[in-house]
């Protein structure tokens, strides 16, 4: 059986549109972000997420340290805040919450105001697969935001618009 190299795995799966999130947490180990587009959710009994994380990321311990983070989905403005919390500049994780306003939220997390969603989140179970941290999450507050932007996609590495219709035809 052949093995599919690193690089001809990536290109494949930046072909893979997938939200763009920013995941946050703050507690003993510090504030912080991240720009996250591997999220999937994983049950609706009861409410879980999980996130896949680079081990060698500083988010990856302080994240499991803390036990407690927020997914925020953006919206298509977002792509700056994107940017920044993706540490594009060379900034720590405790230094991305400059762009935005931020709030704490039930689990004394932050949230991004103009997300379209925001999943806070428990930490219940963690795996290590290859280079990934794979966190479980289960959604102990759900905060929804009603606005009328699409989503902030990446398709093809780069950012992309998911136009949003007013029609739905079954």
């Amino acid at each position: 059986m052949n093995t599919i190299d690193a690089k001809t795995y990536r290109d494949g799966m930046s072909l893979l549109p997938a939200a763009v999130t920013v995941v946050t947490t703050d507690g003993e180990a510090g504030k912080g972000g991240m720009t996250v587009s591997a999220i999937t959710s994983v049950t609706d009994t009861p409410a879980t997420l999980l996130i896949c994380i680079n081990q060698n990321s500083k988010m990856n311990e302080m994240l499991k340290t803390n036990a407690r983070f927020v997914v925020n989905i953006l919206q298509a403005s977002n792509e700056e805040i994107s940017n920044r919390m993706a540490g594009f500049d060379g900034s720590e994780p405790s230094e991305r919450f400059d762009l935005g306003e931020w709030k704490e939220g039930t689990l004394k997390q932050p949230i991004l105001k103009n997300a379209s969603a925001a999943f806070e989140c428990e930490i219940v179970k963690t795996d290590e697969v290859g280079t990934h941290s794979v966190i479980y999450g289960e959604v102990k507050e759900l905060h929804t935001f009603e606005k009328e932007e699409s989503p902030l996609m990446y398709f093809n590495r780069s950012y992309q618009q998911f136009r949003v219709d007013e029609t739905v035809t079954p």
